[in-house]
């Protein structure tokens, strides 16, 4: 007779391996998802610990560049987090400053006076590693690397590379902070940068004539011996340098070139009236300056400087005394109270007159063969620099015109007149030749002053889009023309 026998064990063990696959089922679930959590979580976590690390590294870097108080401030607000460099790249925006540092020479600047070289070296030893391989303390030094070639690259072009006074290598300082900060404003927001290089520099159409030109010679599409294009990076030097109410900070001025001996009157891009001029003769140079023209004189009187008296008419008169009347000048002296007293000329022993007792004012009378001509215009200075007309209108065929005592003779004054008088109706063109017939010293003060800028340049571009580069008259330009050369050794 058969019957089932139980094994007490046997039951034991599927009830223990029941219990068992029951928990199984309820924990596996919760341990496979925290795997697959460590698995997600781990790289992120490595992501911010190497980001904290480069943080940390970019902070070590600021602290120890000497553009530490150009840059600060912008690194500081992002949270000291790297703009140029991510991962084991640079990114969009170091791409672009990368390119616009290579390609300086646009700007008749050197690529290596702003880390190119060492930019190279350090990006091309990382750009190929493992991104969990590219060293955080690296990645903050080229990040770094790059902010400062962008800094002295702005310098440069909104304040140039020399010191104006000693030709020495200008050092990055906190004279340039608003060009910086407007440069890495517009980097952080993702806008043109090359735009925001441009918008620092001289707005001049001399200056971006020249650049566009200097552009065109790099582009292989001009050709320049090496001794003007070292012309052309001095004369773009020179007009980066900061001055006060410089050429181009006004949209309607005008602007004297000494050395192409021309004047010319500006409204924003365009020349509206284009003049010869005759300048100081070697011996007497016309200083460059910035002011404002704000009156001019018809039929007027020249009060003859006492240097030009002693130099250069005083022998003359010392010779033939009728030089006085040839000449339509008058003696006068000072009374104790102030006051100008005609001298009859006469009445003085010449022979005996020279520097130390020359105490004598002459004054030519108004007229047809008076040295300032029809007119003359004014703009208050120390050197008693002006504008004028001149009887001697055959020296404006001369193509060399550095013949003048130090004052700007103009081709075109009634012109310029006219100009400037053109929103003042009382005073038209038969107004005030009427006034130079009479012979009657009228001043006129204009309503609206216009700078006016006596600069010196040796390079230029003519109305036509022709470069042409100019004697230097002074030799004013040589010595920037060395020091740049050696910059470049």
């Amino acid at each position: 007779m058969n019957s089932l026998i139980a094994y007490p064990e046997n039951n034991n063990f599927s009830s223990a391996l029941n219990r068992l696959l029951q928990i199984a089922v309820k924990v596996l679930p919760v341990i496979l998802l925290a795997a697959l959590l460590i698995f997600l979580l781990a790289p992120e976590a490595a992501v911010q610990e190497r980001d904290e690390d480069i943080n940390h590294h970019l902070e070590k870097e600021i602290a120890s560049s000497l553009q530490q108080d150009l840059i600060y401030d912008f690194y500081e607000r992002r949270d000291y987090l790297p703009l140029w460099v991510a991962d084991s790249r640079l990114t969009e925006a170091g791409e672009e400053v990368y390119n616009i540092i290579s390609q300086a020479k646009k700007y008749g600047l050197n690529p290596r006076d702003y880390n190119y070289n060492k930019i190279n070296d350090l990006w091309l030893g990382l750009r190929y590693q493992n991104p969990d391989e590219f060293p955080p303390a690296q990645a903050a030094e080229l990040e770094i690397m790059i902010t400062e070639g962008l800094v002295n690259l702005t310098g440069d072009l909104a304040r140039g590379r020399l010191n104006p006074d000693s030709y020495t290598r200008r050092v990055a300082s906190l004279g340039i902070a608003p060009e910086v900060s407007l440069v890495l404003s517009a980097a952080r927001a993702g806008e043109d940068l090359e735009q925001a290089l441009n918008n620092i520099q001289p707005r001049h159409p001399q200056y971006q004539k020249l650049l566009e030109i200097n552009r065109a010679v790099q582009r292989e599409e001009k050709n320049l011996t090496r001794e003007e294009k070292n012309i052309l990076a001095a004369n773009l030097e020179k007009w980066r340098w900061p001055q006060d109410n410089s050429p181009g900070t006004s949209e309607r001025h005008i602007y004297v070139n000494l050395p192409s001996y021309t004047a010319q009157v500006y409204e924003g891009s365009e020349v509206v009236l284009d003049m010869k001029t005759i300048i100081g003769r070697r011996a007497h140079p016309t200083p460059e300056m910035n002011k404002n023209l704000t009156h001019l004189t018809l039929s007027p009187r020249w009060y003859m400087p006492r240097s030009i008296a002693l130099r250069e008419h005083l022998p003359k008169i010392k010779e033939d005394q009728d030089h006085l009347d040839r000449g339509g000048y008058r003696v006068y002296e000072q009374d104790d109270s102030g006051r100008f007293v005609e001298v009859d000329p006469d009445e003085i022993n010449w022979e005996e007159k020279d520097s130390s007792n020359f105490n004598y004012y002459l004054w030519q009378d108004a007229g047809p063969d008076n040295a300032l001509g029809r007119v003359v215009f004014r703009f208050p200075n120390q050197q008693g620099i002006f504008l004028h007309d001149t009887p001697d209108r055959h020296l404006f065929n001369l193509d060399a015109r550095a013949e003048s005592s130090g004052c700007i003779r103009v081709d075109k004054p009634m012109e310029l007149a006219r100009y400037l008088l053109q929103d003042q109706a009382s005073w038209d063109l038969e107004k005030m030749n009427e006034k130079i017939r009479e012979r009657q010293e009228t001043t006129i003060y204009i309503n609206n002053p216009i700078p006016i800028h006596l600069s010196y340049f040796t390079a230029g571009v003519r109305q036509n889009g022709e470069l042409k580069f100019y004697d230097d008259i002074y030799n004013r330009m040589s010595d920037l023309i060395n020091a740049l050369e050696r910059l470049e050794d």
